[in-house]
């Protein structure tokens, strides 16, 4: 059900942020009212402040802002830049995608935290293969007691 926003609720700067978003994201305020309402008429309403908190919801979520970023036009997020900026990113990509991306975290974190696992290794074969290889503690210690490289 849609509600009349008051002058109050600055109507206007939301559907500026809409708009804003929209150019961000190359896209239009009417492919995206069609997306949410099946119906361009709606972008009418939505600058005449009628406007549905599902369809702020749903806008929202499309293009990755929480409802303050619609309302304010800034973020009031805890997350980082570099997390912020993988979200980016992650965003760019369908839902199997993102589910691949996740698994493949998942292993680099149950790496991390594997106690005899130190880091990768990757190197190429004489074919040029790359090879990656699991640094243990062994072979870091067997880096540590190579001899150093000189200059002549």
């Amino acid at each position: 059900m849609s509600r009349k926003l008051s002058d109050s609720d600055n109507y206007n700067f939301i559907f500026n942020n809409i708009v804003n978003l929209c150019r961000k994201n190359g896209t239009s305020v009417t492919n995206l009212a069609r997306m949410f309402t099946q119906s361009s008429s709606h972008v009418e309403r939505w600058k005449n402040g009628t406007i549905s908190p599902d369809v702020l919801i749903s806008i929202a979520e499309y293009f990755g802002v929480s409802l303050d970023y619609l309302m304010t036009g800034k973020e009031t997020t805890k997350l980082t830049q570099n997390e912020q900026e993988l979200l980016s990113v992650f965003h760019n990509f369908d839902d199997r995608e993102q589910i691949k991306i996740i698994g493949r975290i998942e292993e680099c974190l149950d790496l991390k935290n594997r106690k005899e696992h130190i880091g990768i290794q990757v190197a190429r074969t004489t074919d040029g293969i790359p090879v990656r290889q699991e640094v243990t503690p062994e072979i870091l210690e067997t880096i540590k007691n190579l001899p150093e490289d000189t200059d002549y």
